[in-house]
């Protein structure tokens, strides 16, 4: 993974411009301020995260000096690539941490055709023989993505309203994951599948449109809409036509995101599949939550539908 991760940011081209800027930064006054980002020290300093800009290669040029402990303020120039499979960054955001300021670039996806042009088939999810289930909590969701910066730095998650169920093995370990987030204008979907294997999906595209952001191949699509009616009344409470969706199995786990958001808002729910992307391939998600209290238990060779925590093409 760490040598797909380098050739990918090597892929990258800055600008010269912004090379020069960086390549010309002073040393530090004290760099051992850096320890305290742990897992996020193997993202190398200013440009951090999956689609960070270049930064193999210009550490290799920059070799011997480091960093101080204030980044410079400097803006990712936007370079999404056009076509699947390029590689690209779609800006990025800021995180500060005392005196220290890290740079987080965002992988750029590309995004196919929508379910209209797709086809919608019938999927039944058999759990394995002696699991169990349960309802999510708010508590499962940060053990999830690791803690509240997680949720509302890196994913922008701050603030919805979360349900969900989790399938687990007779082990007690997680095997499928479902959750809902819900906003006011906003909504979010994840399913989660323990292993190499995507979670079974409803709809087939005839031809997929995938980004390759790391060395892990991401599967792009628009087209989904959420909606929610008031169960007293009949009238709709909650609509969202734009949506995007993005696939991939990363750090042992297949994963299905889907965000919906109002009309004319298709930037920022690229966006957050883009962080939701580079968090779960640059730090995976902790699927450590185990079964407690079971809510029913698979009878062996049990068949139970499963659908997304919403479908799109119902």
């Amino acid at each position: 993974m760490k040598e797909q991760y380098r050739a990918y940011m090597d892929q990258v081209e800055v600008s010269p411009a912004l090379h020069q800027r960086l390549i010309g930064l002073s040393a530090p006054r004290r760099p051992n301020r850096w320890r305290r980002y742990g897992s996020l020290a193997a993202a190398l300093v200013v440009l951090i995260g999956v689609g960070a800009v270049g930064l193999g290669r210009l550490a290799r040029e920059r070799a011997g000096a480091e960093l101080g402990e204030t980044e410079p303020d400097i803006a990712l120039e936007e370079n999404p690539q056009e076509g699947a499979g390029e590689a690209g960054t779609i800006g990025g955001y800021e995180v500060t941490d005392g005196e220290v300021v890290s740079y987080f670039a965002l992988p750029y996806i590309a995004y196919g055709p929508a379910p209209a042009d797709s086809t919608q088939v019938d999927y039944t999810l058999t759990a394995p023989a002696g699991s169990t289930r349960r309802a999510v909590t708010a508590e499962d969701v940060l053990t999830l993505v690791g803690g509240e910066t997680a949720l509302e730095t890196h994913l922008g998650w701050g603030g919805l309203a979360w349900t969900g169920e989790g399938i687990f093995l007779s082990d007690g370990s997680l095997w499928h994951l479902s959750l809902l987030g819900e906003g006011t204008d906003l909504a979010l979907s994840l399913e989660v599948m323990a292993g190499e294997e995507l979670p079974p999906s409803c709809i087939v595209t005839e031809e997929d449109t995938v980004t390759d952001v790391g060395g892990i191949p991401v599967k792009g699509y628009t087209g989904g809409i959420y909606g929610k009616t008031d169960d007293s009344t009949g009238e709709t409470v909650l609509w969202l036509p734009e949506s995007r969706t993005v696939e991939f199995a990363a750090n042992g786990a297949g994963y299905r995101f889907q965000v919906y958001v109002p009309e004319g808002e298709e930037e920022q729910a690229g966006l957050l599949a883009s962080q939701f992307v580079r968090l779960a391939i640059a730090d995976g998600l902790n699927l450590s939550m185990t079964q407690e209290e079971p809510v029913s238990q698979e009878e062996p060779g049990g068949d139970r539908a499963d659908s997304p925590a919403y479908d799109p093409a119902a």
